[in-house]
């Protein structure tokens, strides 16, 4: 089979453009890989995000070229190839990694008889957000006639897609966690007035006991009290 055509430039665009709408990671990454195994004809797809603390990169997505996941994916992404081209920082093309001297020594690249690889990094503000991985097992030249230069453009693009979605579910994350801590202090708020009002309840009973203790006892026909109820008894007899 011949090698993929470039991408049309609009088609491209039209993409990187909507990608920029979707707030969504999962379903952002998802239609990324989708749209670059159609425009490159690459067998499987597989794109790492690294996290904001510098932790081992989360296999966010990992596609085949008929949209099925691919299962285990962490085990089937070459590393070789992402630690590359996150090394060079810009876009890799092989056309026979099997006989490229740059993978020659690749466990990953070897075992998995990879022929075809595609790779770039995804750049945000001098910050490497992830890699984007294709490659192709069976046909060897598969991306030969891809423009790297407008690939490396839609990569920054996704980028700032990828970004703008991470920001918007921190955003949610922390208005979530602010409602939570607000509901939180309304019931502990609820809690400590309905403890007050038992307290002054109490304190009030206290005072009223106690006023009536330093009263006088009295006597009248043999009864002896000195209680407020008691007082108004002797008034009333």
């Amino acid at each position: 089979m011949s090698p993929a055509p470039a991408p049309p430039v609009a088609r491209l665009l039209d993409i990187a453009r909507d990608l920029t709408y979707e707030l969504d990671t999962p379903r952002l990454l998802d239609r990324l890989l989708d749209a670059v195994l159609e425009w490159t004809g690459a067998e499987r797809g597989f794109l790492v995000l690294f996290p904001a603390d510098g932790s081992e990169p989360d296999g966010a997505a990992a596609r085949h070229m008929d949209r099925e996941e691919v299962r285990k994916a962490r085990l089937k992404v070459s590393r070789s190839v992402l630690d590359r081209v996150l090394r060079e920082g810009r876009p890799l093309v092989s056309h026979d990694a099997q006989e490229d001297e740059r993978f020659a020594e690749s466990a990953s690249v070897q075992g998995m008889g990879l022929r075809s690889v595609l790779a770039l990094p995804l750049a945000y503000r001098g910050r490497v957000l992830g890699a984007l991985s294709l490659d192709h097992r069976f046909q060897p030249g598969r991306f030969g006639e891809i423009d790297l230069d407008l690939l490396g453009r839609f990569g920054d693009q996704a980028a700032v897609a990828v970004a703008n979605a991470r920001l918007f579910e921190e955003n949610r994350r922390q208005r979530d966690d602010l409602a939570r801590a607000k509901s939180e202090v309304d019931r502990l708020k609820g809690e400590l007035e309905a403890r007050l009002a038992l307290r002054e309840t109490e304190l009030d009973a206290a005072r009223k006991e106690l006023a009536g203790r330093g009263r006088p006892a009295q006597s009248l026909g043999g009864l002896v009290g000195r209680s407020p109820a008691m007082l108004h008894l002797y008034g009333v007899l």
